[in-house]
């Protein structure tokens, strides 16, 4: 994944505000198959071998009030999602089953195959287009992250495999499962290549991030650039380092993180997003770690 997407990604999944919420969240989108909880939607899928998509929704988030009067409605969308076995879940209706799925972002979309198998997500609101996009994509995998999933029995011990199965995983927002094979790929031989270990730490910590782990991600992204001090993605570390710990509430360490970049790197590409992430820190008067 390119850091700048990675960055704007992340970026905007912490863009949401808090706001008011309808009482009826799925009103206007009675065409799409929805259902009272997620084992009668994996009930129904297990009949017909359909997809399941999870909305997970926040009473507070305007983003997920958008979704639903928005994205749920759109015709094409509702034609697009005709054979899939909707269900919406409410923050914090099953605080259980949101940890689970690791659900940190409202709102978050999950699909799933017919027994639950996570396919891929979709964190914070997308258009319709986008949406569509992403669906396809997702349809299109499918067969193809089946079919790997077979093959891990026979390369699970294969470094180059689990990182290409991991990467895969990352693209389809299967964050946790990504992170174990990037983990198993740094585990299952010592003497891989300097550049499979490199891109397996790198993988780790971003994934870390991407499932709302920001302590750890932080963590691991200051090591990274330690580590692997020479290069583009060692300076891409840094200041991923720097929003995590910030993400986590470790204020003084992520100021400390930003001042040692602009000191390293004063031109650097994200030497501006370091100086805008710096003045948001010191106008917001926070404590720190």
């Amino acid at each position: 994944m390119k850091f700048r997407l990675l960055l704007t990604v992340f970026l905007a999944v912490l863009s949401g505000a808090c706001g008011s919420k309808q009482e009826a969240p799925l009103e206007g989108a009675a065409a799409l198959s929805w259902y009272g909880s997620f084992e009668e939607a994996r009930t129904a899928a297990e009949e017909t071998g359909d997809m399941i998509l999870i909305s997970f929704e926040a009473s507070w988030c305007p983003w997920s009030a958008l979704m639903r009067e928005s994205l749920y409605v759109n015709p094409a969308v509702v034609e697009s999602l005709s054979a899939v076995k909707c269900v919406a879940v409410e923050a914090p209706d099953d605080t259980t089953f949101q940890r689970e799925f690791g659900i940190v972002v409202y709102p978050t979309i999950v699909l799933t195959d017919a027994y639950g198998g996570e396919l891929g997500r979709m964190i914070g609101y997308h258009s319709p287009d986008e949406f569509l996009g992403r669906l396809t994509a997702v349809r299109q995998s499918k067969e193809r992250l089946s079919r790997t999933f077979r093959q891990e029995e026979s390369f699970s011990e294969d470094p180059a495999f689990l990182m290409e199965f991991g990467r895969l995983l990352l693209e389809m927002g299967m964050y946790e499962a990504a992170l174990i094979r990037f983990d198993r790929a740094t585990r299952v031989d010592q003497d891989a290549e300097p550049e499979t270990i490199e891109e397996a730490e790198y993988s780790m910590a971003e994934a870390y991030m991407l499932c709302g782990k920001y302590r750890e991600a932080g963590r691991r992204f200051r090591i990274f650039a330690e580590r692997f001090a020479e290069g583009e993605r060692s300076e891409h570390a840094r200041v991923l380092a720097g929003v995590c710990y910030q993400r986590a509430s470790y204020y003084k360490v992520a100021t400390g993180i930003y001042e040692a970049y602009l000191e390293a790197f004063d031109d650097g590409d994200f030497a501006p997003f370091a100086r805008l992430m710096l003045d948001s820190l010191n106008r917001g008067g926070t404590d720190g770690s």
